[in-house]
C-alpha cells in the first residue's frame, strides 16, 4: 500500500511548484506512520520530500485550555495555531514556490519555545502535511492531494492506550471519550471525509489496509 501510495503520488506531481499532499485522520489513527513510511518510500523513488506535521503548532498550555469552552471545543478551536502554519509555512509555499526556514515551535510537553523546526522546499519538493483537522478551510485551501485514514474510534482507544504508558491509562481514556473524539464527531460531520478526500484508506488493520477511494 505504501508503494502504491508513493507512486501515485510521485506520478500527481504538479508541474508548476511543490506538491502538498495532506495525511490525516482522527487521533491514533496512523497519520505519523503512514507519513513516515511514505517520505521513506518516495525518497527511495528519488524524490525531494519535506514533512510539515501539524503537532509542531501547537499552542501554549495557557491558550490551549482556555476556560469557559468544553473540553472538545478547546481541542477543535485552540490547540493548534492554524494562522501561524498558513502564514509562515503553507502561503509562502504556494506563493513563492519554495521556502527555507527555521522556526521555533512549542515543546508540547514541557510547554516551553524550545522546539526547533527546519523547513527546505524546492520547486519540485513533496510536502507531507500530517494531522487532524486538515479539512478545515485554513489549511485544506494549501493541500493539492488529501489523504485520510480512516479507523474505529474503539481502535483508536486501543492504540493510544497502548502506545501511552500504563500509569496514565485512565487519564487517555477520559481524554479520548470527553475530549478528542467528540471533537472529531464535530469536525467530521461538518467536513466529511467522503466529499474532502481524495483516497480513503481503512486503517483498522495496519497491516492490511483497505482501499475506501482511490482516484480515477
Amino acid at each position: 500500500m505504501i508503494n502504491r501510495l508513493a507512486t501515485h503520488v510521485a506520478e500527481f506531481g504538479r508541474e508548476d511548484g511543490p506538491l502538498v499532499v495532506g495525511v490525516t485522520g482522527i487521533d491514533a489513527s496512523g497519520k505519523s506512520s503512514m507519513t513516515t513510511m511514505l517520505e521513506q518510500e518516495l525518497v527511495q523513488l528519488g524524490r525531494n520530500v519535506q514533512v510539515i506535521r501539524l503537532d509542531d503548532f501547537h499552542r501554549p498550555r495557557v491558550d490551549r485550555y482556555h476556560e469557559g469552552i468544553s473540553e472538545p471545543e478547546k481541542y477543535y478551536e485552540q490547540s493548534f495555531d492554524l494562522e501561524r502554519l498558513s502564514n509562515e509555512v503553507l502561503r509562502p509555499i504556494r506563493d513563492e514556490g519554495e521556502l527555507e526556514i527555521s522556526l521555533v515551535c512549542l515543546d508540547v510537553l514541557e510547554d516551553t519555545w524550545s522546539a526547533e523546526r527546519h523547513y527546505s522546499v524546492k520547486e519540485d519538493s513533496i510536502i507531507l502535511l500530517d494531522g487532524v483537522f486538515l479539512f478545515r478551510p485554513e489549511l485544506s485551501h494549501y493541500v493539492d492531494l488529501m489523504i485520510f485514514l480512516r479507523v474505529d474510534e474503539g481502535v483508536a482507544i486501543d492504540r493510544a492506550l497502548a502506545r501511552d504508558s500504563s500509569a496514565l491509562s485512565e487519564e487517555i481514556l477520559r481524554r479520548y471519550q470527553t475530549k478528542y473524539l467528540p471533537a472529531q464527531r464535530t469536525y467530521l460531520a461538518e467536513f466529511p471525509s467522503e466529499r474532502n478526500a481524495d483516497i480513503i484508506l481503512d486503517n483498522n488493520d495496519w497491516n492490511n489496509p483497505l482501499i475506501i477511494k482511490w482516484p480515477h
